[in-house]
């Protein structure tokens, strides 16, 4: 992964701090994709300017989205649609 791992511990940390981490099945209820619930949840822990100081400088949004799937999981379902038996 690109990003630097105490920068992943910090967006866990975070993340987990919010309580959204757990509302998935509300976004897929009501139609909303997971990748829009991973960036929703991201946006709940309020570090966008954290973001912007500290990862946009060496990283991009599709390692910012690998790192939210390492924190919160592959969208379920999502292994046994691709093939891949983890």
């Amino acid at each position: 992964m690109k990003i630097k791992p105490e920068h992943r511990e910090y967006i866990k940390i975070a993340i987990m701090g919010t309580g959204n981490a757990a509302t998935w099945p509300i976004y897929k209820q009501a139609g909303l994709s997971y990748q829009r619930w991973l960036w929703d949840v991201l946006h709940s822990a309020n570090i966008g300017s954290w973001l912007n100081s500290n990862i946009y400088s060496y990283a991009n949004d599709a390692n910012i989205e690998t790192i939210l799937r390492s924190i919160l999981g592959s969208e379920p379902g999502e292994e046994k649609n691709n093939g891949n038996n983890r």
